[in-house]
């Protein structure tokens, strides 16, 4: 059997109708709901956002999937900066570790802030927790370092709830 690919959104928030599992959605949750997945490759973490979404929206929930990087269109050329092989062993741990904070402050100006504002539920598969496992315990980058970037980039702001899978 074949695995479905993810269907990750990108829309413009002010046009929700756009997204067709979203037309009839009309329960809003005040401030938001911000939930990632958080786990290694191939551990499922597209599989239980899709059964979450789709719970979700029968429930009546605007919901929206995203990921990061790539959630965005900068993000998704910046992914693109990330993935290349080519490339990979160009960059220094801090550059990739900027490039995925540059992502993640595009990503929630201007796709999550502005999704929970309007009341919905965003759905995401990673967030900062991955480059706090990948860049500094896997590769050995300085989680004080990290700590100030995340400061700079983000603040406080973090999603409302993290799932990890193993």
């Amino acid at each position: 059997h074949q695995k479905k690919a993810m269907q990750y959104v990108q829309l413009p928030l002010a046009n929700t109708g756009n997204n067709k599992d979203n037309e009839l959605s009309t329960r809003r949750v005040p401030g938001g709901c911000y939930l990632t997945i958080e786990g290694p490759s191939c551990s499922g973490k597209d599989t239980q956002l899709t059964i979450l979404a789709t719970n979700l929206r029968k429930q009546g929930y605007l919901v929206y999937v995203t990921r990061q990087p790539g959630g965005t269109a900068v993000g998704a050329a910046i992914r693109e900066v990330l993935l290349r092989p080519d490339l990979r062993p160009q960059h220094t741990i801090k550059t990739e570790s900027l490039l995925y904070w540059a992502d993640r402050f595009q990503h929630h100006e201007t796709f999550v802030k502005p999704a929970l504002a309007a009341g919905a539920i965003v759905l995401g598969s990673r967030d900062f927790d991955s480059s706090y496992v990948y860049q500094c315990a896997v590769r050995g980058l300085n989680e004080t370092w990290m700590d100030e970037v995340r400061h700079l980039v983000i603040g406080s702001f973090a999603p409302t709830r993290t799932i990890v899978l193993m």
